[in-house]
């Protein structure tokens, strides 16, 4: 018996895009990456170029070929041009996608704005959905079989808070395309899967109120936050061919976490 086929590794000759790359969890999933198997990485970003271009000087000096995109998913004709560009800059198509992009205002829904729930819903569902289209119909037509891991959270399913509404809806609104896209394009062996950290301990957390961090870390089996690291090496296991049969579904990893908010302390 060859042990060889219990090896768990990612897929060969692989291109992986990081849509938010140079973000909290997206940054540190670059690394894991880097660090387990990647190829090629491309890191997308919108707007924090240095911190993309140190990302990718650091996976060249494991060995990985690195490059950088700007990303505008604000139409699928400007999502369509970053990726032939990304394409050609690579020499190779792109294989999977881990989508690391959003954004979380918290603002008090009494002085809520719409042009918050656009920028919101602009961001973290719109985009995501244009991207997604753009790069599943591309693999599609090429043949490849694709992976998309979309970073949902633990706010889609058991947060119902107010300040954060739009946030929350919206993560609620990935884990359904992540389900429908699924069924859509499993025929054409391209698989998506969604991830949803809890309380991970990044700069998303700044704008909370006072007091709110504490009082949720207290419902937390495990007592504490997640650390970026520890999310995205999650991502990156995912990425593995132990998940070839996995499609369709949303891992949680939020260190335990019930299904309730806590008590107000107004």
């Amino acid at each position: 018996m060859d042990k060889s086929q219990y090896f768990i590794k990612m897929q060969p000759n692989n291109h992986i895009l990081v849509l938010g790359g140079s973000g909290g969890i997206g940054s540190e999933v670059v690394l894991a990456l880097a660090a387990n198997g990647a190829e090629i990485i491309t890191i997308g970003y919108g707007s924090n170029r240095d911190a993309a271009e140190a990302l990718k000087t650091q996976a060249e000096a494991w060995g990985v070929k690195a490059y950088t995109a700007k990303i505008d998913r604000s139409t699928f004709a400007l999502m369509e041009q970053a990726v032939e560009l990304i394409v050609k800059q690579a020499g190779r198509e792109i294989t999977g996608v881990v989508d690391a992009i959003g954004i979380s205002p918290n603002i008090p829904f009494r002085d809520l704005k719409l042009e918050d729930v656009d920028r919101v819903y602009n961001t973290n569902y719109r985009g995501c959905v244009a991207s997604t289209k753009v790069l599943a119909e591309r693999m599609k037509a090429r043949g490849i079989d694709g992976l998309f891991v979309i970073i949902t959270s633990t706010n889609g399913d058991n947060s119902f808070s107010a300040q954060s509404l739009p946030y929350d809806d919206m993560k609620r609104a990935l884990d359904g395309l992540v389900v429908s896209l699924a069924e859509e394009y499993a025929p054409s062996n391209i698989r998506l899967i969604g991830v949803a950290p809890g309380w991970i301990n990044t700069g998303m957390n700044d704008s909370l109120p006072k007091g709110m961090l504490e009082r949720e870390v207290k419902l937390v089996y495990l007592a504490r936050q997640g650390e970026a690291i520890e999310a995205a090496k999650f991502i990156t296991s995912v990425m593995m061919d132990s998940h070839s049969y996995v499609t369709g579904t949303t891992f949680k990893i939020d260190g335990g976490y019930p299904r309730r908010n806590p008590i107000r302390e107004d």
